[in-house]
C-alpha cells in the first residue's frame, strides 16, 4: 500500500488549490474475503448400527455384491476421481461385487435383518437420515427388517431406492463391504443379500450417481463406500483384507480392488462369498468379524465423518452418504462391524475423501487494519513579469510590434508562494485479501501547514538595473531606503490545518480536502522618501475541495470563503518609534501602530482607512498532470463584498460584485501559460459621515487576459488570434516581430461600462434593447460566414457550423434576456442577488464572439471604454483605447 507521498494544498487563491489538490495523495490498499467450509459428522451415528452386526449373518451379503451395483457407486468411483475415491472408482470394481450380487440371492437373509433389530439399529441411521432424507429418504429405511436386508449394503433395499445417494453411498458400499465384513459372517451377509436388494442399493449405486452428488466425491463418502474402502478393511475381510485392498478401496480404488472385491465380487463370488458364506472362510473374513471392529465401522460411522467428507459434498449430500456411513451401521452388520476394521479402511474411506474433496485447510479470515504514516504537504511556485514601458507608437501603422527598445525602463512584478506542512495519516487496508477487496482502500490525514506569499512591484530604469535589483520583504525600516517611490509589496503569512480524506483503487480515487487558515496580509508602498503607506488585514479563509479521477487526471469542485478586516496607515519612518511600530506590524503585532495612530498629537502615524471584505464562491475544475507539471481548466462564480471607510475624507465606499471567470492555467516546472476570461458587475455606493448617499454606480467590466513567461513570436501571434476569436474584434490584430524569443509576453483587454448600460438592461424599454441586440447578433453571424471562416471557428465539417453558432448564440442571448428580468427585480433592492445575477449575465456573454459583440454594441450606445494592451519584456508597449459616449436614444 502506497503512502501519501505529497499533498498539494495551496490556499493563496482557489485556483492554486484546485490546480493541485487532485494530487494531494494516492491510495493503494488490499481487501479480501474467504469462505470456511466445516465438516458435519453424521455417519458417526452409524456406529450404533454396529449393533446391526448380527446382520453379519447377512454374510449372504455376498449377495450384497449386488451392492456391486452399488458399484454404481463405483460411479461414485467417479467420485473416485474425487481423489482416492477415484480409487473408489475401483469400487466400481466393487461393482464386481455386483457379482456379489449373487449375494442378492442371499437376500432372504435380509429377513434375518428383521431378526436383527438392525432396523432398530438403523434408527440411528434414521436419526441421521431424518436429517438427510435425501440419502435415506425412507427415514425408517434401516428400521425395516428389510433394512436388515439393507444390511448388506445399506438401508433396506427399498432404502437403497430411497437413497438418492444416501443408502447406496458409502454406507451401502459399507453394506457391501460390511457384507464383506460380514463376509466374515458374510455368509450370513448373504442374507444381506437382501442387501442385494441393497443391490438395489446398487441402485443406490445410482446413488453412486448420487455419488455424483459426491460430488460423488462424497460418494467419496461413497468414499464412505470408500468406507467400503473400509470394506477395504473388508480387505481385512481377510482376503477381503485384500478387500483391505479395498481398504485401498478406501482408496476404494483399491475397492476397485474391491473390484477385486469385485473379485470379492468374486467375493461377489463372495456373493458366492455368500457362498463366501463359504467365504465364511471369509468367515475368516469373519475375522473380518474382527471387522466386527467394523463395528468400529460404526467408526466407519466415523467414516461417517467421512460423511463429513460428505460435507465435502455438499457433496455433503453424500455426507448423507455419510449416513450411508450409517449404513456403516450396516457396518454393524457389525460383524461387518468387524468390517468396522474396514472402518479403518474407512479411513481409506477417508481416501474416499481423497475422493477428492479432502477438507481444505482453513485460511485466515479478512481483517481490517491500518498504518500510521507521515503526511507531507509541499507546494512552491514563482513567476516574474517584466513590462517594457517604452511605448510602441507605430505598431498600428506598420502592423508589427517593435522590439528591444527600452528608453522608458521597466515595470517588474515578482511573485512567489510556498506552502509546507507535516502531519499524520491513517491508511486503512485489509489483510488476507484478494479480488476487489485487494484494490479498495481509504485513508484520512491531518496536518498543520504554513503558507507564505509575496508580490513585489518595482521599477527599473534600464536593463542593467533590471538585472541588479533584488527585492525581499522589508522587515527593517531601513530596507525601504533603497526602494524607489511607487515600489510596493503584498505579503501574506498564513497558518492553519489541512484535513485530507480519500478512497479508491489504484489509479482511480476520490478525495476531499478541507483547509482552515488564519492569516495576516500586508501591503506596503513607498509614497515619498520618508513615508510609506501600509495596510494590515487579519483574515480567515476556509476552503473545501472534492476531486475524483486518476493519478494524472481528475475532475472536482470546491468552495472558498475568505473574510478579512484591517486598517491602513501612513507612517513616517524618520521617527524611531514609528519605524519600530512598522517592524512590529510585519511580525503580526499591530498594537504599537494602533496606539500611535490613536494619539492625535503624534504626527508620524496616521490612520487612513478601515476595511472589511468578504469573498465567497464555488469553482469547478478539470486537472490533467501532476504537481509542478499540469494543465487545469476551471470555471468560477464568486460574490465579493467590501466596505472601506476613508477616515481622512469621511467617506464610506461599499462594493458588492458578482464575478465570473473561466481560466486555463498551465505549468511546466518554472514555465507558465495562463489565459483568463472574466466578468464582474455590481453596485458601488458612496456615503458621507452622516450616512447620506453621495453616489451610486453600477460598473461592469469584461476582461480577456493572457500571459506566458517564456514566450516567443508564435505564442504572441496565437494569443492575439485567440483574443479576436473570442471577441470578434478585428481591430485587435497586431503582429509580433519575426521569430524571436520574447521572454515574458502579455495580452490584456478590458471593456467597461457604467450605470447607463445597467439601466438599459433592467429598464422598462429592455424589450426594444434585446430586439436590437438580437438583430445585431443575427447580422454578425450572416456577415461572418458570408466571408468564410477567417477566425477558424468551425473545427469540423460534420455539422452545419453556421446553424450551430446561430442556435448557440440565440440561446445565450435568450438567457441574458431572462436574467435581465431578475436584474430588474433586484435593482436598488437586493444588492447581493443583483450582483450574482450580473455574474451569470457575464457568463452567457462570453459564450462566443457573436454574443459578446451583440452585448458590446449595446455597451457602446450607453458609453463604454475599451482598453487593449500588448506588452512584454522585449516588445515595446502597445496600447489601444476606444471610448464611446452615451447615446440617449439608443441606450434606453
Amino acid at each position: 500500500m502506497k503512502s501519501i507521498k505529497i499533498a498539494v494544498i495551496a490556499t493563496v487563491t482557489i485556483q492554486v488549490a484546485f490546480a493541485n489538490l487532485a494530487h494531494a495523495y494516492s491510495v493503494n490498499s488490499a481487501f479480501t474475503s474467504k469462505a470456511v467450509v466445516k465438516a458435519v459428522n453424521t455417519n458417526g451415528n452409524s456406529n450404533a448400527n454396529g449393533n446391526n452386526g448380527t446382520n453379519g449373518n447377512s454374510g449372504t451379503n455376498g449377495n450384497t455384491g449386488s451392492n456391486g451395483n452399488t458399484g454404481s457407486n463405483g460411479n461414485s468411483g467417479s467420485t473416485g476421481n474425487t481423489g482416492s475415491n477415484g480409487n473408489s472408482g475401483s469400487t466400481g470394481s466393487t461393482g464386481s461385487n455386483g457379482n456379489s450380487g449373487s449375494n442378492g440371492a442371499s437376500g432372504s437373509t435380509g429377513t434375518t435383518g428383521q431378526t436383527n433389530n438392525n432396523g432398530n439399529g438403523q434408527q440411528d441411521q434414521t436419526a441421521n437420515h431424518n436429517d438427510n432424507n435425501q440419502n435415506n429418504p425412507t427415514g425408517n429405511g434401516n428400521n425395516t427388517g428389510n433394512q436388515g436386508n439393507g444390511l448388506g449394503n445399506n438401508c433396506s433395499g427399498n432404502q437403497g431406492n430411497s437413497a438418492s445417494v444416501g443408502c447406496a453411498a458409502g454406507g451401502g458400499s459399507n453394506g457391501s463391504n460390511s457384507s464383506n465384513g460380514t463376509n466374515g459372517n458374510n455368509g450370513n451377509n448373504g442374507n444381506n443379500g437382501n442387501n442385494g436388494n441393497n443391490g438395489n442399493n446398487g441402485n443406490n449405486g445410482n446413488n453412486g450417481n448420487n455419488g455424483n452428488n459426491g460430488v460423488n466425491g462424497n460418494n467419496g463418502n461413497n468414499g464412505n463406500n470408500g468406507v467400503n474402502g473400509n470394506n477395504g478393511n473388508n480387505g481385512n475381510n481377510g482376503v477381503n483384507g485384500n478387500n483391505g485392498n479395498n481398504g485401498n478401496n478406501g482408496n476404494n480404488g483399491n475397492n476397485g480392488n474391491n473390484g477385486n472385491n469385485g473379485n470379492n465380487g468374486v467375493n461377489g463370488n463372495n456373493g458366492n462369498n455368500g457362498d463366501n458364506g463359504n467365504n465364511g472362510n471369509n468367515g475368516n473374513n469373519g475375522i473380518n468379524g474382527n471387522n466386527g471392529d467394523n463395528g468400529n465401522n460404526g467408526d466407519n460411522g466415523i467414516n461417517g465423518d467421512n460423511g463429513n467428507n460428505g460435507d465435502n459434498g455438499n457433496n455433503g449430500t453424500n455426507g448423507e452418504n455419510g449416513d450411508n456411513g450409517t449404513n456403516g451401521d450396516n457396518g454393524t452388520n457389525g460383524d461387518n462391524g468387524t468390517n468396522g476394521d474396514n472402518g479403518s479402511n474407512g479411513e481409506n474411506g477417508t481416501n474416499g475423501d481423497n475422493g477428492g474433496d479432502t477438507p481444505k485447510p482453513e485460511k485466515p479470515s479478512t481483517q481490517l487494519e491500518y498504518k500510521v504514516k507521515p503526511l507531507g504537504l509541499f507546494y512552491y511556485d514563482s513567476i516574474t513579469r517584466i513590462f517594457n514601458l517604452t511605448p510602441d507608437v507605430d505598431a498600428k501603422a506598420v502592423n508589427t510590434l517593435e522590439v528591444d527598445k527600452f528608453e522608458k525602463g521597466f515595470k517588474v512584478q515578482k511573485f512567489w508562494t510556498i506552502l509546507g506542512g507535516l502531519g499524520a495519516q491513517m491508511q486503512f487496508y485489509f489483510t488476507n485479501a484478494s479480488g476487489l477487496q485487494n484494490l479498495l482502500g481509504f485513508s484520512i490525514g491531518l496536518a498543520p501547514e504554513k503558507n507564505k506569499t509575496a508580490l513585489f512591484t518595482y521599477f527599473a530604469k534600464d536593463t542593467k538595473e533590471l538585472n541588479l535589483i533584488k527585492r525581499h520583504i522589508p522587515w527593517k525600516a531601513e530596507d525601504l531606503y533603497e526602494w524607489s517611490v511607487g515600489d510596493s509589496v503584498f505579503y501574506e503569512s498564513a497558518g492553519g490545518v489541512v484535513f485530507v480524506a480519500g478512497a479508491g483503487i489504484p489509479f482511480l480515487k476520490a478525495s476531499t480536502t478541507v483547509a482552515t487558515q488564519g492569516s495576516w496580509r500586508f501591503y506596503v508602498q513607498k509614497i515619498d522618501d520618508e513615508r510609506v503607506y501600509v495596510n494590515a488585514t487579519r483574515a480567515e479563509t476556509k476552503s473545501a475541495a472534492a476531486f475524483a479521477g486518476t493519478v494524472a487526471l481528475s475532475v472536482g469542485q470546491g468552495a472558498l470563503k475568505d473574510v478579512g478586516q484591517g486598517f491602513s496607515y501612513e507612517i513616517d519612518l524618520s521617527d524611531f518609534e514609528a519605524a519600530r511600530a512598522y517592524e512590529d506590524m510585519l511580525k503580526g503585532n499591530v498594537v504599537p501602530l494602533q496606539k500611535m495612530a490613536a494619539d492625535s498629537l503624534n504626527p508620524f502615524v496616521q490612520t487612513v482607512e478601515a476595511n472589511k471584505n468578504l469573498l465567497s464562491g464555488k469553482t469547478k475544475a478539470f486537472v490533467f498532470g501532476i504537481p509542478f507539471m499540469n494543465v487545469s481548466t476551471s470555471k468560477s462564480n464568486f460574490y465579493s463584498v467590501s466596505n472601506v471607510k476613508n477616515l481622512k475624507e469621511g467617506l464610506t465606499v461599499d462594493n458588492e460584485y458578482g464575478i465570473y471567470s473561466r481560466e486555463v492555467i498551465g505549468r511546466l516546472i518554472n514555465r507558465h501559460k495562463n489565459r483568463i476570461k472574466s466578468f464582474y458587475g455590481g453596485v458601488t455606493k458612496v456615503t458621507d459621515k452622516t450616512n447620506k448617499l453621495v453616489s451610486v454606480d453600477n460598473k461592469v467590466q469584461f476582461s480577456w487576459f493572457f500571459e506566458k513567461d517564456h514566450g516567443d513570436s508564435k505564442s504572441l501571434n496565437n494569443a492575439v488570434e485567440d483574443a479576436i476569436q473570442d471577441t470578434g474584434l478585428d481591430y485587435l490584430a497586431v503582429k509580433a516581430p519575426a521569430s524571436q524569443d520574447l521572454g515574458y509576453i502579455n495580452v490584456n483587454l478590458k471593456v467597461e461600462a457604467d450605470t447607463n448600460f445597467t439601466r438599459a438592461l433592467a429598464g422598462a424599454n429592455k424589450a426594444a434593447i434585446f430586439a436590437r441586440m438580437q438583430k445585431s447578433l443575427v447580422n454578425s453571424i450572416e456577415s461572418y460566414f458570408k466571408n468564410g471562416d477567417k477566425h477558424n471557428l468551425c473545427v469540423t465539417t460534420d455539422v452545419d457550423c453556421k446553424a450551430q453558432y446561430s442556435a448557440e448564440s440565440l440561446k445565450a442571448l435568450g438567457k441574458i434576456k431572462d436574467l435581465s428580468e431578475t436584474l430588474a427585480a433586484n435593482y436598488g433592492k437586493d444588492s447581493k442577488a443583483f450582483a450574482q445575477t450580473y455574474a451569470k449575465i457575464g457568463e452567457q456573454a462570453w459564450t462566443n464572439q457573436f454574443v459578446f459583440k451583440a452585448v458590446l454594441d449595446q455597451m457602446r450606445f450607453c458609453g463604454s471604454n475599451v482598453v487593449y494592451e500588448v506588452s512584454g519584456e522585449k516588445i515595446s508597449n502597445y496600447q489601444l483605447q476606444n471610448v464611446t459616449s452615451l447615446d440617449s436614444v439608443m441606450c434606453k
